[in-house]
């Protein structure tokens, strides 16, 4: 743009004050004009080509799409084009001047100078494009913009297929201990669900009733395809110890409950088990911690749910029973790894999510005393473990007994 602006002010100038003479050679004057449209030219292909090998590279190493999405990349195609077209008309112009003599040589030169400030920003913006194809952030943010894309037009194979290439990044990442790119990645496929969510609840999303009739639900079927490139990083993330990732996962499973709950209270169940599968896993595999933000997130989900969504007339049973399911068996996970906790502090959560069905919003939902007398279950079985463990001595005192 600057260089437009730039030659922009030239063309004033010369058509509006002295600066320019013609010279008595005029067209000897367009051969360094051809010169410099070659010179953008013969640029616009270097870069292509010393541009090869590291697209390769990254493609080797993050997604295989890489080469698609460059190859049609319309940008690059019409900008190479632009330039072909100047260096073979400004070819032209050194050859046969006619057209130069019929609209005079002062308005002709300025509106050359415009033209190479194009062609100049058009090499520049062509050169900061080709760095982006060996960005990797760049490049997980290009398949989640086409990902979108696949969404807004309905083509669910395509929306998979992009959903593919941002996992690969993730997993990518992850096996190469990038924490940062791998987060990236899984962001974005959560970003990707919503959108996707958003738009199959719109009365503008069409979907093919054939294809669905012989696949089964869409939906349920792209959730459960990125449940599973969330596994796939997952297990990279936890074979490699990224807790950052496993957390950045947690949390955007979290945000996946809601979004699924938006769209169909019963489709949360599905990320609700997901969440508390993969934060149960990592506890196994030495991440601890994990199961205490996994256990927070549920609440932080539940509280948002009963919040934002209209619950009065919808079966809430199934999404919270496997809910309180699975913080039951995070929260024995905690203390099996750890047996002097306060046996409190784990029931404290199963309160703070049975006050949810307690308050004035839920408390007359037909589904609601089922869902607490489950939740009480849960207390109670603390509650009793509270008292057992009450009357067997520290294991410091078993320890120091026993020496």
């Amino acid at each position: 743009m600057i260089a437009t602006l730039f030659s922009t002010l030239i063309a004033a100038l010369i058509l509006f004050t002295p600066f320019f003479t013609p010279a008595e050679k005029p067209f000897a004057s367009w051969y360094l004009l051809v010169a410099t449209s070659f010179f953008l030219l013969f640029s616009f292909i270097l870069t292509q080509i010393f541009a090869w090998a590291p697209i390769q590279k990254v493609q080797q190493n993050l997604t295989p799409r890489l080469l698609e999405i460059y190859k049609k990349d319309n940008v690059i195609r019409l900008g190479g084009a632009f330039l072909a077209l100047l260096a073979i008309f400004s070819l032209y112009l050194a050859v046969d001047g006619t057209i130069a003599k019929k609209v005079g040589d002062r308005p002709f030169t300025a509106i050359y100078f415009v033209l190479l400030g194009i062609s100049i920003d058009i090499v520049h913006h062509i050169i900061s494009r080709m760095t982006s194809y060996i960005n990797p952030f760049a490049i997980a943010s290009q398949c989640t913009a086409h990902a979108k894309n696949a969404t807004l037009n309905g083509n669910d194979l395509e929306l998979c297929n992009w959903i593919e290439a941002v996992s690969e990044v993730g997993i990518n990442s992850a096996s190469r201990s990038l924490p940062s790119l791998c987060n990236q990645a899984v962001i974005d496929l959560q970003i990707i669900s919503r959108d996707y969510l958003k738009a199959s609840k719109s009365f503008a999303h069409h979907v093919d009733k054939k294809a669905e009739g012989e696949k089964g639900d869409p939906v349920s079927f792209t959730l459960f395809f990125i449940f599973q490139r969330f596994e796939i990083i997952f297990n990279k993330a936890l074979e490699h110890k990224l807790e950052p990732v496993i957390t950045t996962i947690i949390t955007s499973l979290g945000k996946m409950i809601v979004d699924s709950a938006k769209y169909d209270i019963s489709m949360a169940t599905y990320p609700i088990h997901y969440l508390g599968f993969l934060a149960a896993k990592a506890q196994r595999g030495g991440l601890a911690e994990v199961g205490d933000k996994a256990i927070v997130t549920y609440l932080e989900v539940a509280k948002v749910i009963v919040r934002d969504i209209d619950l009065k007339y919808l079966e809430l049973q199934e999404p919270f029973f496997t809910m309180t399911g699975r913080m039951e068996e995070l929260s024995k996970e905690i203390f099996r790894n750890n047996r002097e906790i306060n046996i409190a502090i784990l029931i404290q959560p199963f309160k703070q999510l049975k006050g949810l069905f307690e308050d004035e919003k839920l408390s007359q939902h037909q589904d609601s005393p089922v869902i607490v007398a489950d939740i009480n279950r849960v207390i109670n079985e603390f509650e009793q473990l509270q008292l057992v463990m009450k009357t067997i001595p520290p294991l410091t005192d078993i320890t120091q007994e026993s020496k």
